[in-house]
């Protein structure tokens, strides 16, 4: 059986084209002729033109959809329960056998709001843990844009000696292997472990963690880097430091210390590194020092320490002003992750 070709279509621009032939008394055979349509197109364009005075054409009805309204409430209904939930899956539970996957996969893509996208990695927090998440950020709402101003945040973080961010590079067909447009991997990539804290519009100082970094260790950066640091920020010993939960944090010795001799929050929820700004300075660092290919310790700690000095105060503002956004969205995911 011969293959039915389809019709042809006129554009806007012909439309326009037709109606001013049809100003100078052309005839449709004439017009269809030089556009290479049948006569009658052009009768029906003209008789449509007539009784709408618009080129815009009316929806055609095409082939009615394979998956009823009734159907796409049930595909997402499964997948409200399982988000995970497989194509397969949808087919058999909905019973749709007589439907192809593909119709089904283009069914959720058009017709429903789910789109099929990679999870995002974020650690589980436990209830216990929600439970302290939301207390703090209630009883820290109260707070005003002056008081989180005078907060310095701090942490650790580890840097590798090459970044481990995914490069792009210019390539044409099978680039893909060419050495020149690959990122280079190792099993063990060697690294440092860096101190540093920052508060409103102010950076403060970044230090190299001899070791692995103990109550002994953090007890004497508290002493030597993390006290001065706070006293130059703010010279009227108006000021709040932040510190996580880390188990060398809460040592007793390191506590006893804190009590008499630094200015700290009240407590801190487990979990909650998306409740301490610093957590974006220390990518914002990274991708600052995306180019390195450091050889020694020292080398990497002053690329670091250069990328640090030079971070934006205006940046480092619009960190703290986060704070209140950040509470509500811990507050809206009832505790758990947020895009922070």
């Amino acid at each position: 059986m011969a293959q039915r070709t389809p019709k042809k279509q006129l554009n806007a621009d012909q439309k326009l084209e037709i109606i001013q032939m049809r100003m100078k008394e052309m005839t449709c055979k004439e017009i269809g002729n030089h556009f290479g349509v049948h006569q009658s197109t052009i009768y029906k364009f003209f008789r449509n033109y007539d009784e709408r005075k618009s080129l815009t054409p009316l929806p055609r009805t095409g082939r009615p959809p394979k998956l009823s309204a009734s159907d796409v409430k049930k595909i997402q209904l499964c997948i409200k329960r399982d988000r995970r939930i497989t194509v397969d899956k949808i087919q058999s539970l909905c019973s749709l056998q007589h439907v192809h996957k593909s119709t089904i996969r283009r069914a959720i893509r058009f017709r429903t709001k789910f789109k099929n996208r990679l999870c995002k990695k974020k650690p589980f927090i436990s209830v216990k843990n929600m439970r302290k998440r939301i207390l703090w950020c209630k009883q820290h709402q109260g707070w005003s844009m002056d008081d989180w101003k005078h907060v310095v945040w701090s942490d650790e973080s580890p840097f590798t000696f090459r970044c481990k961010i995914r490069p792009r590079a210019w390539m044409t067909t099978g680039d893909q292997y060419n050495v020149a447009c690959m990122q280079g991997t190792l099993k063990h990539d060697k690294k440092i472990n860096v101190w540093g804290c920052f508060a409103d519009g102010k950076i403060g100082k970044i230090h190299l963690i001899d070791g692995i970094m103990d109550r002994h260790v953090y007890l004497d950066i508290l002493k030597e880097v993390a006290k001065p640091c706070c006293e130059e920020l703010f010279p009227d010993d108006d000021y709040m430091f932040m510190q996580d939960n880390d188990p060398k944090h809460t040592s007793k010795s390191v506590l006893r210390w804190i009590k008499t001799n630094i200015n700290t929050i009240d407590w801190w929820p487990a979990q909650s590194p998306d409740l301490n700004p610093i957590e974006n300075l220390w990518s914002k660092l990274n991708k600052a020092c995306r180019g390195r290919q450091c050889c020694s310790e020292e080398e990497l700690f002053n690329t670091l320490k250069t990328a640090w000095n030079n971070l934006d105060p205006t940046y480092l503002t619009k960190l703290v002003e986060s704070m209140p956004n950040r509470m509500f969205e811990v507050l809206k995911s009832r505790g758990g992750p947020t895009r922070y």
